[in-house]
């Protein structure tokens, strides 16, 4: 209860800086005339967000508290990431406007078995044994460059693009364990193997990017104050990824009795990023549609937004946002909905413009439930620009 009273308070202190941006979630790249710059801007951006289902946030907190972590309270051998960087400059001629920008986008997840779980923190019996073998990681990075042409309210964005981190379909994760008691022994062996593709060599600062390598792809649509669609990802071409490496991880242990006579021998745990070599693998990007809305409420300016990924099932993502302009300073709060992931996320921030110069932030709670107090889980954007 006093969790829901305090969620409640802080929503009374934000009074619902636009929280919708040309690149991230809900890429509308349109939206690049979204400042008041009359001829010439500027801009950076970031986003960062962190979800993890390993501890709770109260098994965190007591953590910090005691320093201890209770290992039976561990829910989910997984984590989830999702980062976006990007930079653009507009110039201005009247309708029209130019706007070259780099942006770097994708997610890193990793998902472990429950069954490890269930090994790390139920008891062990002996003769018990177990035997897995999955996927568990997925990475999905990529770099694109292009430029975005704004005709009134319409936009056309060609662009080419590179895998940075791209997983393969070749990746196990193997972990065993036998045991008995006549004669006394145990066995535990967990290895993981995983290919990584990239259009850079991982190993080496020299290396060369081919015109092969690139992707070619477009995206177009409308941006206007109250309502923008876009279709993003439209592929022309795939990219290529020329180098690939193994990313590997090893541990053993082994332990025999007999009388007095006890063996114990521990190999491991470790990681390393090995076999690097040239290869050959087509990287394309998932076309995507996103929307917005906004209206007025007296002061308010209140919207909602949407994504949906085209041919992949359940991948959608919606949201909704309030502000209000209070002279040069803007507070907003939005509360999106992951489905692909379950993941509520509340984004508490504040817009400050100068005309000049202007700054965005805003901090994420992420949660599986509505109330942002529940799990451990964070992430943060922070938008700058400038301009005449």
């Amino acid at each position: 209860m006093r969790k829901i009273v305090l969620f409640i308070l802080l929503l009374s202190l934000i009074s619902f800086s636009n929280p919708l941006t040309p690149f991230g979630l809900y890429t509308n790249q349109g939206l690049v005339l979204n400042e008041g710059f009359f001829f010439l801007g500027v801009n950076f951006s970031g986003d960062f967000l962190l979800n993890q289902d390993i501890f709770s946030a109260e098994d965190l907190n007591d953590f910090l508290e005691t320093g201890t972590i209770n290992l039976n309270n561990i829910n989910k051998l997984s984590l989830n990431t999702i980062l976006n960087a990007s930079g653009f400059g507009t110039i201005k001629l009247g309708n029209f406007a130019i706007s070259p920008y780099i942006y770097l986008n994708g997610n890193i997840d990793l998902k472990i078995s429950d069954q490890i779980k269930d090994f790390l923190i139920d008891p062990i019996t002996i003769g018990t044994e177990y035997n897995i073998s999955e996927k568990f990681i997925v990475t999905n990075v990529f770099f694109d460059a292009g430029v975005v042409l704004n005709l009134g309210k319409f936009f056309i964005t060609p662009c080419v693009f590179l895998p940075i981190l791209y997983s393969g379909e070749n990746q196990y994760l193997e972990f065993t364990y036998t045991s008995s008691a006549s004669p006394a022994m145990a066995n535990l062996h967990l290895s993981e193997k995983a290919d990584i593709y990239s259009s850079f060599l991982l190993d080496n600062d020299s290396y060369e990017i081919k015109g092969e390598n690139f992707g070619m792809a477009f995206s177009f649509g409308i941006s206007t104050d109250s309502f923008g669609i876009a279709i993003n990802n439209i592929q022309i071409k795939p990219s290529v990824a020329t180098y690939k490496s193994t990313l590997n991880l090893g541990f053993d242990f082994s332990y025999s009795a007999q009388a007095t006579d006890i063996t114990a021998d521990v190999s491991g745990p470790n990681a390393t990023l090995t076999n690097f070599q040239e290869d050959y693998m087509e990287v394309s990007k998932t076309p995507e549609i996103t929307a917005y809305y906004k209206t007025s409420i007296f002061f308010l300016k209140l919207g909602a937004r949407g994504k949906y990924t085209i041919g992949k099932k359940d991948n959608w993502d919606i949201g909704v946002f309030g502000y209000t302009n209070l002279l040069f300073f803007t507070p907003y709060y939005s509360l999106d909905y992951l489905n692909s992931n379950g993941l509520f996320v509340h984004n508490f921030g504040f817009k400050t413009d100068l005309r000049v110069f202007y700054t965005n932030i805003n901090v994420k709670s992420i949660s599986h439930t509505f109330s942002p107090f529940d799990d451990a889980s964070f992430g943060i954007s922070v938008n700058f620009g400038f301009g005449i």
